[in-house]
């Protein structure tokens, strides 16, 4: 059936947008072989659940060959790539595959897993620095934040799980946030995002997340209040249930729909 799916949709000579949810066992280097024929893809999206570092010792990692596809497509704005954390991606094999005089110009990048050190992170940067909008999926650790706040790479949309010390000083020194979804927080995350949202409070637009994150387990006070009534930019407010995820479409932002809160 995969195989089929495959021949099929490398009919689509002219096919601008590719999103694969792929069963990790399935022969994913033959998979993004068959894509890199594709020529005018500008947003692509690979989930691979399930993954685990020890699928493939000693053996090279199938999905960092997905840089084949990325390679052969040097128009890509959009890339999403989502698996399970310590997947032990190689983003230095995965860029390797796009020239270095021609890196992508992306706009949008949604990641979760960092790669296995800084100076295989550090791979990313060339492609990244046009960034506007980026989700951070599952990711929790540090590398990537403190790597992007060293080089100023500052997207005006931002989507995170979990909000922590490591970002909150990200966050604090971004110039222009236009939208902000975090979905879960530390108590002293709690008491900083409003702070933040203040800071931003000239051009926030889109704000989402957890209501226990905003309302701080009861210990909503004037202050707090004060620093929300000065995001007069607000446009959308997505408040989610304690078991609930929040809607995070911070490009409704750009596109008017609306949001029910």
């Amino acid at each position: 059936m995969a195989s089929g799916s495959v021949k099929l949709l490398l009919n689509f000579h002219q096919l601008s947008e590719l999103v694969l949810l792929i069963d990790y066992k399935q022969n994913l280097s033959h998979i993004f072989e068959c894509f890199s024929k594709l020529h005018n893809l500008r947003k692509l999206r690979v989930e691979v659940p399930k993954w685990r570092r020890g699928l493939f010792q000693n053996q090279p990692n199938p999905i960092n060959d997905v840089g084949k596809v990325l390679g052969a497509n040097l128009n890509l704005t959009h890339l999403e790539l989502f698996q399970h954390a310590n997947s032990g991606v190689s983003f230095s094999t995965i860029f390797g595959y796009v020239p270095a005089s021609s890196p992508l110009k992306l706009e949008h990048l949604g990641i979760c897993d960092i790669g296995s050190s800084d100076s295989d992170l550090r791979a990313i940067i060339p492609h990244i620095r046009s960034l506007t909008s980026i989700d951070l999926g599952g990711l929790r650790g540090s590398r990537l934040i403190a790597l992007l706040h060293s080089e100023r790479i500052f997207p005006a949309v931002i989507q995170i799980a979990w909000l922590g010390g490591y970002i909150i000083n990200y966050l604090s020194d971004h110039p222009g946030l236009v939208g902000l979804s975090i979905r879960e927080s530390t108590l002293p995350g709690r008491e900083k995002i409003l702070e933040i949202m203040a800071l931003n409070s000239g051009s926030l637009a889109y704000f989402s997340t957890n209501i226990v994150n905003l309302c701080f387990c009861g210990r909503w006070d004037v202050k707090h209040e004060l620093l929300f009534l000065q995001c007069t930019k607000l446009e959308q407010l997505v408040l989610s249930s304690c078991l609930e995820q929040p809607s995070s479409h911070p490009n409704n932002v750009v596109s008017g729909q609306s949001i029910d809160t």
